[in-house]
């Protein structure tokens, strides 16, 4: 597993320290859809959050500037049965490179770890190679395409995490 503290030695020491990662409630769908506008071409509203937010096993992370309680960024995932499907990673431009999408993306996996999630699943566009390389850093494989995927018609990159400890029943963590 990646250090869930996410620390990098070029970042100042009280930007590590001053980044908390907690459950999304619904009393975070405003910052979240308003930072969606920010990362993605076609944003999800914050009713579209809403709704999703309320299904089982629908979930995420947040993560916030302790000080400024400022909204840094976000992971969205459903759980289905032995499944989890991140749905969205997003982490605002000006705090990127600082390991907070790996911390959100840490506490995740510990959470698909203590549910004995067997894989994670994620897509995105082909062209996003930086989303690429941090998966693949996080454990991920590429295990698909689906061709013309995006309304762009932009292939999308199929990845998944086999979660090999829950897989098997070992207590012993890497």
């Amino acid at each position: 597993m990646p250090d869930p503290g996410g620390c990098r030695p070029d970042w100042h020491p009280d930007e590590a320290a001053a980044c908390h990662i907690s459950d999304l409630t619904t009393v975070d769908i405003p910052a979240l859809a308003a930072l969606e506008k920010d990362c993605f071409p076609r944003p999800w509203s914050g009713p579209a959050y809403a709704e999703s937010l309320a299904r089982p096993g629908t979930g995420g992370f947040t993560a916030t500037r302790i000080n400024k309680d400022l909204f840094t960024g976000f992971v969205f995932f459903g759980i289905i049965t032995d499944e989890m499907h991140i749905y969205k990673l997003a982490v605002a431009e000006s705090y990127r490179h600082r390991g907070i999408g790996t911390r959100l993306m840490t506490a995740a996996m510990e959470l698909a770890y203590r549910r004995e999630i067997r894989w994670i699943l994620l897509e995105f566009r082909e062209s996003n190679r930086p989303a690429s390389r941090f998966y693949r850093q996080l454990g991920f494989f590429a295990s698909g395409r689906r061709n013309q995927y995006y309304d762009n018609q932009e292939d999308a990159i199929l990845m998944t995490k086999t979660m090999k400890e829950a897989c098997h029943g070992n207590s012993n963590r890497h």
